[in-house]
């Protein structure tokens, strides 16, 4: 089996995890839902960038389904299930805005390098 079809049999198997129809993650991650067929199917290559998109559009389809379950196996009091909830999506936004500026993804340092020029 070619590294590109694993590497597209994990990506259609995340997005059934993440109850995502291919016209769905296409559509978030900017791209043809005929191109991600075919990369599903390791018909094609895929860049660096476009894997990016695909996992963050799959991790918050993934984060969307299993927080409430996450949350709802800890209490059954709605109001401390609120609390949960709240709090988890705040330290997800929070970790999430870190993990780009740790890779350079915001673009900070492609700022600062204009600005010495």
């Amino acid at each position: 089996m070619t590294l590109r079809k694993i590497v597209g049999e994990n990506i259609r198997g995340y997005r059934h995890k993440a109850e995502l129809t291919q016209a769905r993650l296409a559509a978030k991650a900017g791209m043809d839902m005929f191109y991600l067929g075919e990369l599903e199917r390791g018909k094609v290559n895929v860049s660096i960038d476009t894997l990016e998109k695909i996992a963050l559009m799959i991790l918050i389809g993934l984060l969307a389904i299993g927080l409430p379950t996450f949350i709802n196996s800890f209490s059954t009091n709605p109001s401390v299930t609120a609390i949960l909830m709240t709090g988890l999506v705040i330290i997800t936004i929070l970790a999430g805005a870190i993990m780009l500026l740790l890779f350079g993804v915001i673009g900070i340092h492609d700022n600062a390098a204009k600005s010495q020029s």
